[in-house]
């Protein structure tokens, strides 16, 4: 039984104590027998203090868990801070505000009679109406079905002649009357007064209510990536539009899509959606779309709720930022690094993509009005939150990479793109805790990606071959994620020095027993512009807190023999696994939720090259991990290769 399923037998079993208690004394306790007496005092007495101990449990925040230690700190000094202005600086614009909708709505003026401009609805063909009553409560409150879906939306606007870049943001799926389109009024603020338009895009009436708690509607969220796209549509018209407020101020040629929870595969389905001439499930329903969306971010999303023809859907030449907390107590696995590995970039543009994990963020502070409440049932105070980092931190993250993103994408700002490499560069910027960044872009070339085959001695780059000396654990496998697997596979190491004397050090052991991993590789055309790169993770956790994080000898070598080494730490010691107790049940059975998140280490070429003067980086033919610090250790690595240097 789950630790949720086991809380809610106590409190049912708690509560069912108590109820029969109350009925027996209210019936009459002094006609009782003694035995019965007794026995209706010890059930009541166990009840009531069970009773209390829930109550305990729900008010008290007091939580504790052991502090983890932040690894990327113990070499932070090695790092300079961008010198660039903040992204978090609000720009020269002054910010306008409007709302644009139905002018039908029932429950909201800003989309009824204050509404500034009325759209057309449209009919969402591929959105099945519920029958029964669930059908007849969802029409009631709204006013509509599906053959009438409204597009509703809050503008926040630069003053000014524009153009401007375009950017949609849509919230995921909350109860249908708490309205969730409010919540990313500290982004609109932000983005208009540096020259972006922001709409936030209303979807609340495809949302759960109390009545469909259980069963949401069907194609839910092709359905919200579909809307976004008829809202393009909207802005395209208006842009053309000679008596609109909006006439010649949107820049159509650079768009993007921000969708925080469902909405963040909502706007993954609208990116595939936009370049696609039929509704994949559906040949009879047309798309003509083509908008130029240039760039897709993913807040906490989900991934893989709604499959396309059966399958996931794979991102190609647009840049995509996926961010996600450790302390999410809706998506509690970070489902957007499933998305991550199905991005590929073909043409000859720049673009990249990147991941952001953020120890101690949860799901519902990157939208105001959800803030620090996870769950769509009555026990908020179950919810363990004495790990959260403040709203105000969380959204000053959040505002700090999706302003710099697209800074970088839409506006060419390349000079922060360090950032997404490795918070460390913005520690002005960004609150003190622990992030785990995943980086790649175009120009990258693999050497090792293990999705080539299952011979473990070959590797992505043509001819390249596997040697292993002392590893206790050697092997490629998926990876596998809390909820389920991520749909790409990597490599497993591990290694152990059973040293007869404790007190031995491993530079006293003879070479010949140090574990390592090689790379031969045909003689590889290497310049100092170039970096080396990989993405790991701490494989199995480790239990002891007085252990050090990993670190290891990254060596490389030229076809002479002449060879260049570094620290992992030259970058950053890894991350020990981070571990996070969600919800206070989680207390009752000790449970303490890992998985699998990957960080990205990044070493220029040039700034090892003194190393080593006659090294050769034209005919580099080898690259080995050399396991020679750390008595014990188990990654796991993937994504080795090569991209060039960003700054």
């Amino acid at each position: 039984m789950t630790s949720d399923g086991l809380l809610t037998t106590f409190i049912v079993i708690i509560l069912s104590l108590c109820g029969a208690s109350i009925l027996v004394l209210k019936k009459g306790f002094k006609n009782l027998s003694i035995t019965h007496k007794i026995l209706t005092v010890l059930v009541a007495s166990l009840g009531f203090v069970g009773l209390s101990g829930v109550i305990f449990l729900y008010n008290k925040n007091v939580f504790n868990v052991t502090p983890i230690a932040n690894a990327a700190l113990l070499s932070e000094s090695q790092i300079q801070q961008l010198d660039f202005i903040s992204p978090l600086e609000k720009g020269p614009y002054k910010v306008k505000y409007l709302t644009y909708g139905s002018g039908t709505d029932l429950h909201r003026p800003e989309y009824a009679t204050k509404v500034d401009f009325i759209t057309n609805p449209v009919n969402g063909r591929f959105l099945n109406d519920q029958s029964g009553f669930r059908g007849w409560w969802r029409k009631k409150y709204w006013g509509f079905n599906s053959k009438s879906l409204p597009l509703n939306a809050r503008v926040y606007f630069p003053e000014g002649e524009g153009p401007f870049p375009l950017v949609l943001i849509v919230h995921g799926d909350h109860s249908m009357q708490d309205y969730s389109d409010d919540g990313y009024g500290y982004l609109g603020e932000l983005l208009a007064s540096k020259g972006i338009i922001m709409a936030s895009v209303d979807e609340n009436f495809l949302n759960k209510s109390w009545s469909n708690f259980f069963k949401g509607l069907n194609k839910e969220n092709h359905t919200r990536g579909w809307l976004l796209l008829e809202h393009l549509k909207t802005w395209h018209e208006w842009n053309k539009q000679k008596d609109h407020v909006f006439y010649k101020k949107i820049d159509t040629t650079n768009l993007a899509l921000i969708g925080h929870s469902k909405g963040g595969e909502a706007v993954v389905y609208a990116s595939v959606f936009n370049k696609l001439p039929f509704y994949p499930d559906d040949a009879s329903i047309k798309f003509n779309y083509n908008y130029s969306i240039k760039s897709v971010v993913a807040i906490a999303p989900v991934d893989g709720q709604n499959k396309l023809g059966g399958s996931n859907p794979v991102l190609e030449d647009v840049n995509y930022l996926v961010l996600h907390g450790s302390h999410d107590g809706d998506v509690s696995s970070f489902m957007g690094s499933q998305q991550y590995e199905r991005i590929v970039f073909n043409d000859s543009l720049y673009h990249f993509k990147s991941g952001v994990y953020i120890y101690g963020a949860n799901h519902g502070q990157f939208n105001s009005s959800w803030g620090s409440n996870d769950t769509f049932n009555p026990f908020t105070g179950l919810l363990n939150q004495k790990q959260l980092i403040s709203e105000e931190d969380q959204k000053k993250i959040t505002k700090t990479y999706i302003s710099s993103f697209l800074d970088i994408t839409l506006n060419n700002k390349k000079e922060y793109l360090p950032l997404f490499i490795d918070a460390r560069k913005g520690k002005n910027w960004l609150p003190k805790t622990i992030y785990l960044n995943q980086f790649e872009d175009s120009s990258f070339e693999a050497i090792a990606n293990f999705d080539e085959d299952f011979n473990l001695q070959t590797v992505s780059k043509k001819g390249g071959k596997i040697e292993t000396k002392n590893l206790s654990l050697w092997k490629e496998q998926e990876i596998q994620l809390k909820w389920r697997k991520k749909g790409s596979r990597s490599l497993f190491l591990e290694w152990k020095y059973n040293h007869k004397d404790k007190s031995k050090s491993i530079k006293s052991m003879p070479e010949s027993l140090i574990a390592s991993y090689t790379i031969n590789i045909p003689p590889t055309p290497l310049d100092s512009t170039l970096s080396f790169v990989f993405s790991m993770s701490e494989y199995k956790e480790n239990n002891n807190p007085n252990q050090k994080p990993i670190d290891f000898t990254i060596l490389l070598s030229d076809t002479f023999g002449n060879e260049i080494t570094f620290p992992l730490s030259k970058f950053s010691l890894l991350q020990k696994k981070i571990k996070a107790v969600i919800k206070k049940s989680e207390f009752i059975k000790g449970i303490k939720q890992s998985e699998m998140v990957f960080q990205t280490f990044y070493f220029p070429l040039k700034d090892f090259q003194k190393n080593n003067p006659n090294f050769d980086f034209s005919n580099t033919n080898k690259i080995s991990f050399i396991f020679n610090i750390n008595k014990t250790g188990s990654v796991a690595i993937d994504n080795i290769g090569f991209m060039k240097s960003l700054n």
